[in-house]
């Protein structure tokens, strides 16, 4: 049999040198899995996906800056680094898919599919919410390497609706391709406080049980939504309550996506640097910990479920 693995040496800085190995894999090689055919991806280009795309290969996320690129001018309080959305699409998407958010927010997830070239909706319960959608997305900068995103853009599209009746806003059952979903960590963020009160706004659900209740009406809707094959990916922390006490969003989601037909796919420990609420707290946050005795939460969770390929109903 022949070799197809070729043996150089390699100098580094240190003048140390070291051999490696190429790898050179046959066609037969390389066909992919079921796991992997929804991915524009090679694996003998995994090495220009590290040095370029900055492609996430382990189970823990480090994401120094929430928007290192850009692409988002408008912020709500609590939203999406955009960075998770761009890693879930690379792995779990191709370019043309048609992808579901079920908590539009400030619209990170589009303007990630419009980068991407994927075809984005969105669902966001709060009028007011989705203007600021909407002016982040039509405001997006459009760079000289990039003259597709005008055309990208247009193919995003924001519902107003309550995500808990998906099946209710005239989607058809199995036509998407992957859904990326950043619901609220129970009520730490009051929405419609912030943003005016929205009817179906799950933070508002002042229980567990309720909130419960209505994230897993919203995954039985992106169950029958997704195509079978595919995946979502629920980014996700803890809800922090007065005195001290932490509910575990992640335990429960992850039963919640198990409970409506998802196959529990991995869970990615996502490490949280620079968030809003902490910003140039640093110092009284540390003071806090020592007098309460609390750790400082500085990672959430990306949850990602499959629907099972032989699935059919």
């Amino acid at each position: 049999m022949e070799n197809n693995n070729q043996v150089k040496m390699t100098i580094f800085e240190n003048g140390v040198a070291e051999p490696s190995v190429i790898y050179r894999a046959n066609k037969e090689e390389v066909t992919k899995s079921e796991n992997a055919q929804v991915n524009d991806l090679d694996p003998r280009n995994w090495r220009e996906y590290n040095d370029k795309l900055g492609l996430q290969f382990s189970t823990v996320w480090d994401t120094p800056e929430r928007d290192p690129y850009g692409w988002t001018q408008n912020s709500i309080h609590g939203n999406s680094p955009v960075e998770i959305p761009r890693q879930c699409m690379l792995r779990f998407s191709k370019k043309g898919d048609k992808i579901l958010d079920p908590f539009c927010g400030s619209g990170t997830s589009l303007i990630v599919s419009a980068h991407l070239e994927r075809i984005g909706t969105a669902v966001e319960v709060n009028p007011k919410i989705i203007e600021i959608a909407k002016r982040n997305l039509y405001s997006a900068q459009i760079p000289i390497d990039k003259p597709y995103l005008h055309e990208s853009i247009t193919k995003q599209k924001i519902v107003h609706g309550d995500s808990m009746k998906l099946l209710d806003l005239g989607f058809e059952k199995k036509s998407f391709d992957f859904c990326f979903a950043h619901p609220p960590y129970g009520e730490l963020v009051k929405y419609s406080e912030e943003y005016g009160f929205a009817k179906g706004d799950l933070s508002n659900e002042t229980t567990l049980e309720g909130f419960l209740i209505g994230i897993e009406r919203v995954f039985r809707g992106v169950f029958e939504l997704l195509k079978p094959g595919k995946f979502f990916c629920v980014l996700i922390g803890e809800d922090f309550k007065a005195g001290g006490k932490t509910i575990p969003l992640d335990y429960y989601l992850t039963s919640s996506g198990i409970n409506s037909g998802f196959d529990f796919f991995a869970k990615i420990i996502k490490i949280t640097r620079s968030a809003s609420s902490r910003k140039n707290n640093e110092n009284i946050m540390k003071f806090r910990s020592i007098r309460s005795n609390f750790f400082i939460c500085n990672h959430d969770y990306v949850l990602i479920f499959k629907k099972s390929s032989s699935y059919d109903s």
